[in-house]
C-alpha cells in the first residue's frame, strides 16, 4: 500500500474547499452590492427616499402617537423591499438573459448566485472527477451538521415566554396608552421583525446551506454532462 502523502489529501479535499470558497463567494449579501451597483440612479433614488419615508413616517408616529402614519411606515418599508427585490436584483444584467429562470428560480437570489458560483468553479477548473471528490467530502461534512442539536433549549424558550408576557401587559396598561408607550412598543416590534426577517434572508442556517449547495452543484454537474456546442 502507498503511503499517504500531502498530495494525497490534497487531491481529495482541495475541490471541496474550492467549491465552498466558491459558494460562500456567491453570498446573498454580494448579490444585493452587484445588484445596487447596476441599477440607474433613479431606481437608488426611489428606493432611497422610499427608506426616508419610512423612517421619518417611523419617528412621526411615536412622536405624535398616531396609527396612520404607522401604517405609512409599513408601506413606505415594503414598497422599498418591492422595489428592491423586482426592479434591481430581478433586472440585474447577469439574470436579464435568463429571466423565466429568475423567476421560478430566484428565491434569495438562488439563480443570480448560481451563475456566480458558475463562474468561479469554471475558473478553478472543476470538472466531473473533481467534482464527484468533493460532494463524497460534502456529504459527510452535511451529515456531521444534521447530527447537532438545533433546539434553543428550555431556557431560552422560558424567557420568550416572560418577554411576551411583559410586552403584552405594558401594552394594556391605560396610562401607558394615553402616553404614547403602546404605539412605541408596536413600533419596536415591527422594527425588530423586520431586521429579524431581513437577518434571517441574509444568514440562513447550516442546513439551508448545505440544501442550497446541493442545488447548485446538482446544477453544475449536469451543465458538465451536457454536450458542448
Amino acid at each position: 500500500m502507498k503511503p499517504f502523502t500531502e498530495q494525497s489529501l490534497r487531491r481529495t479535499l482541495d475541490p471541496a474547499v474550492t467549491i465552498l470558497s466558491a459558494f460562500q463567494q456567491a453570498s446573498r449579501w454580494r448579490t444585493i452590492k452587484e445588484s445596487w451597483r447596476a441599477a440607474s440612479v433613479a431606481k437608488q433614488a426611489l428606493f432611497l427616499v422610499l427608506m426616508v419615508g419610512a423612517l421619518v413616517l417611523g419617528v412621526l408616529s411615536v412622536a405624535r402617537t398616531s396609527y396612520p402614519f404607522l401604517v405609512g411606515c409599513g408601506v413606505c418599508t415594503s414598497s422599498a423591499a418591492i422595489t428592491f427585490r423586482y426592479w434591481m436584483a430581478a433586472r440585474h444584467p447577469a439574470v436579464r438573459e435568463f429571466k423565466e429562470f429568475e423567476r421560478n428560480f430566484g428565491l434569495n437570489y438562488r439563480f443570480h448566485r448560481y451563475l456566480m458560483f458558475r463562474a468561479e468553479l469554471e475558473r478553478n477548473g472543476i470538472d466531473r472527477d473533481a467534482l464527484e471528490r468533493a460532494r463524497m467530502a460534502l456529504t459527510q461534512e452535511r451529515q456531521l451538521i444534521e447530527g447537532r442539536s438545533t433546539t434553543i433549549g428550555p431556557g431560552a424558550t422560558a424567557l420568550l415566554s416572560v418577554i411576551t408576557s411583559i410586552l403584552t401587559t405594558l401594552s394594556t396598561r391605560d396610562p401607558l396608552v394615553q402616553s404614547g408607550w403602546t404605539l412605541l412598543i408596536m413600533v419596536g416590534c415591527v422594527v425588530v421583525l423586520f431586521f429579524t426577517w431581513l437577518a434571517r434572508s441574509g444568514f440562513p442556517t447550516a442546513r439551508e446551506r448545505h440544501l442550497e449547495l446541493q442545488c447548485f452543484l446538482g446544477w453544475y454537474q449536469q451543465e458538465l454532462a451536457m454536450p458542448r456546442l
